[in-house]
């Protein structure tokens, strides 16, 4: 990166104040997902999929895991993210995995702050405005959008290094096709280099090296084992209306008052800073954060990417470029970038024991093993069973022999029963029709996700309750049989 080393480093006795903000913007990410724990609704299908690939040494193409959707073709767009995880996973246990976040943690800042650099921003706005970047997404979930933000910020740094290397630009391309194997925001990519395109050629330049790469980009997306399908899976994925009304982090933030008073105040950070500068900088670039904005307005999910398109916009206008009229240099400094550089070692000591696949309870999200350790009891070989949809993705990995009915992978699931298990979930009316349609003698209830049907299958006589902790209960339906094994799916 364009980074000088003196500037930013120690160039005589003791270290600028400005190397302290720097430490905190690049340190603190990777600390603080070392001290979260890890949640499993995504991480542990995830994984399960990657072993899956691991042990037949083929692509994952139907659905293995529920008896809603057995054998159904399955576009497992994310695949090379899986076979990822699951090697870090067979290797390393949930440490590597807590490892892997706390990487892609420091990546996606170290990209950020260096773009911010890059469009000619000092070291203490630049560390500021990754700090902002990174306020929707500390401590958040590993999966495999995690791999798409770490390229979203690699695409961002290329581009804002494209006029002064322009020879770094064509790098873009392998990312994309590295990118459209690991996670469907691939297609931003494409947006940042096109808007790139644009931009040379306002400011008269030519364009036309950032116009081959943008081809050859968008063209290298379709070397996956899908090839093209990948686009439509995409677009039709986050634009499907059941999913934006049944699962909240596709709905505008708006419905969620923390993200939505985080979402707004930025949004008019961002209003107030275009009236302020809009002469500043050429039309493409305040076109590019108004389309990430629509993106922002259109799901939480997308809080990410926006956050970090306004970050890198706001350092390429005049604030972030002067200089600071003091950056003292002492001792203290010194001592306040070690702490920041202690803090993720100290964060990851707790991961140590958990080198294996013991699963350390205390640190996971979704993960009731107590009751895991209770089903596998119950639960007659290969038998399938009714569960929470949030606990899904945690039994596939630690019931591989237990087919579930719903899980979070909601492009795979059918709609009706999406819709049925919400409507469960929440003991909506006609939710005893529905469970009874589902023909389970299991049947497993989170606490969490699902208090009123805990309140609601109370009353109903036909289930009996068997076990129950904190996390959950499990009950068993009176006078039904085990439901037989799943046949296997015949070769994709």
């Amino acid at each position: 990166m364009s980074e000088p080393g003196a500037r930013d480093g120690i160039d005589g006795p003791g270290v600028r104040l400005s190397a302290v903000w720097v430490a905190a913007a690049l340190l603190l990410p990777p600390a603080i997902s070392l001290a979260s724990r890890l949640t499993t609704i995504d991480l542990a299908y995830t994984v399960r999929a990657g072993q899956v690939m691991l042990a037949t040494g083929d692509v994952l193409r139907v659905d293995l895991f529920t008896f809603t959707a057995h054998c159904d073709p399955w576009l497992n767009q994310q695949w090379g993210a899986q076979v990822m995880l699951a090697g870090v996973f067979g290797g390393l246990g949930w440490l590597g995995l807590a490892l892997v976040r706390a990487a892609l943690a420091a990546a996606v800042a170290v990209f950020t702050y260096g773009a911010c650099r890059a469009y000619g921003a000092e070291r203490r706005p630049a560390a500021w405005l990754t700090l902002l970047s990174w306020l929707p997404h500390l401590g958040g979930q590993l999966r495999a959008q995690f791999f798409g933000l770490l390229l979203f910020t690699v695409a961002l740094w290329l581009v804002a290094e494209r006029v002064k290397h322009p020879r770094r630009l064509p790098w873009a391309i392998p990312l994309l096709l590295v990118w459209a194997n690991l996670h469907g925001s691939f297609p931003l990519g494409v947006v940042v280099l096109a808007f790139a395109w644009i931009e040379d050629r306002v400011a008269g330049r030519s364009g036309r090296g950032t116009a081959v790469v943008t081809v050859l980009a968008t063209l290298a997306t379709f070397v996956t084992p899908f090839g093209p399908r990948v686009w439509p899976y995409t677009i039709e994925l986050s634009s499907d209306p059941l999913i934006r009304e049944l699962i909240p982090e596709w709905q505008p933030p708006w419905t969620s008052i923390p993200i939505g008073i985080l979402f707004f105040a930025t949004v008019a950070i961002a209003i107030a800073v275009f009236v302020r500068n809009r002469r500043e900088l050429a039309w493409p670039a305040w076109l590019q954060l108004g389309v990430f904005l629509v993106l922002g307005l259109s799901s939480m999910r997308s809080l990410f990417w926006w956050l970090i398109v306004l970050a890198i916009t706001l350092a390429r206008l005049p604030w972030a470029r002067r200089p600071a009229t003091a950056d003292p240099r002492n001792r203290l400094n010194v001592a306040l970038v070690g702490v920041f550089a202690l803090l993720p070692l100290i964060a990851a000591v707790r991961w140590l024991p958990y080198g294996g696949n013991d699963a350390p309870e205390h640190l996971l999200g979704f993960a009731p093993e107590p009751l895991t350790a209770e089903l596998r009891e119950i639960l007659e070989p290969g038998e399938p069973f009714a569960n929470p949809q949030a606990w899904g993705s945690w039994f596939e990995l630690t019931l591989p022999d237990h087919p579930v009915y719903a899980d979070s992978r909601i492009e795979v699931v059918p709609d009706d029963v999406l819709r049925s298990s919400f409507t469960i979930q929440r003991a909506d009316p006609g939710w005893q029709e529905e469970l009874d349609a589902i023909g389970m003698r299991v049947l497993v209830i989170d606490r969490l996700t699902q208090p009123d049907l805990v309140d609601a299958i109370g009353s109903n006589d036909a289930w009996r309750e068997v076990y129950a902790d904190e996390d959950g209960i499990v009950l068993v339906r009176e006078g039904r049989d085990p439901v037989e094994r799943l046949p296997p799916c015949p070769p994709s």
